[in-house]
Order: structure tokens, then C-alpha cells, then sequence
């Protein structure tokens, strides 16, 4: 992925903030999951139009997550046999903005791939393209439709 910006359906955008909200209620605990929907080209960014849960494994969900692996390979392969591309992750961070932590930088491990992080605290989420040492930020443009 090269485009600095991308696309994201406002319908994904609404649920990703209310898993994260939900699961934020009482002990507040990090969401993450799959990522996908169409590569970008030279002539537009990629979209993300859907995405899938996946249950974290992480010792303490309250302050990191970390993706169930065989319930991910699950979601990759059925999102890519429905026909979407994958395109990255998401995580949540409960109580805090939407930038990547320093257990963030550590867990990434999928250089070119998006990484969108939910701020529950600011309503927002950010997204970021790993590029192997760093988070290189992305112009979310959020749409409806296709």
C-alpha cells in the first residue's frame, strides 16, 4: 500500500466504534480484529468496506490485545472467500487517543498492512500502515456506499 489516504465505509466506521464502546462499558477491555475490503491502485486508495472480530488472547485485554491466531486465520479466510482483500487490523484503545502505543509498535509484525486504531475516548479511529519500524499515518476518508 502506498496511497496516503484510505477509504472507510461510515457503516464500518459506526460499528467499529460501537463494538469498541461495548466492549469499553465496566472493565474496559481493548477490541481487535480483520480488516478488509479492496486494494488501492495509482488511481484511488484502498477500502475498507468490511471487517471481522477476532477474540484477543491477550494476558491483560485491559491494556493490549492480542489476535486469537487460528480464530484470525478463520476471518482472513473467510472474508478472502467472499471475495475481499485483506488489508490490516484493528485494535481499541478503551482509554486513551487513537495513537499507537509502544505495545502497539512492538506486536506489529505485517509491514505494508493497515493498522486502524479506535479511540473510544475521542470517537475516533485513526488508521496507520505499518512500515516495518514505524506507523506512517493515514488521511481516513470516511464514506458511504461504494
Amino acid at each position: 500500500m502506498t496511497s496516503l489516504r484510505v477509504r472507510l465505509s461510515a457503516s464500518v466506521r459506526s460499528a467499529l466504534l460501537a463494538e469498541a464502546r461495548s466492549a469499553a462499558h465496566g472493565e474496559p477491555t481493548e477490541i481487535c480484529g480483520v480488516l478488509a475490503g479492496r486494494r488501492g491502485d495509482e488511481t484511488r486508495p484502498p477500502f475498507i468496506s468490511t471487517f471481522r472480530p477476532v477474540a484477543t488472547v491477550a494476558a491483560d485485554p485491559r491494556r493490549a490485545y492480542e489476535l486469537d491466531p487460528a480464530e484470525t486465520v478463520r476471518a482472513i479466510d473467510a472474508l478472502e472467500a467472499a471475495g475481499h482483500a485483506l488489508l490490516g487490523f484493528y485494535h481499541s484503545h478503551p482509554v486513551s487517543p487513537a495513537t499507537p502505543s509502544r505495545a502497539d509498535h512492538e506486536q506489529a509484525a505485517w509491514p505494508g498492512y493497515l493498522y486502524a486504531i479506535v479511540s473510544v475516548l475521542d470517537a475516533e479511529i485513526a488508521v496507520f500502515e505499518w512500515a516495518g519500524e514505524t506507523f506512517e499515518p493515514r488521511t481516513v476518508c470516511v464514506v458511504t456506499g461504494d
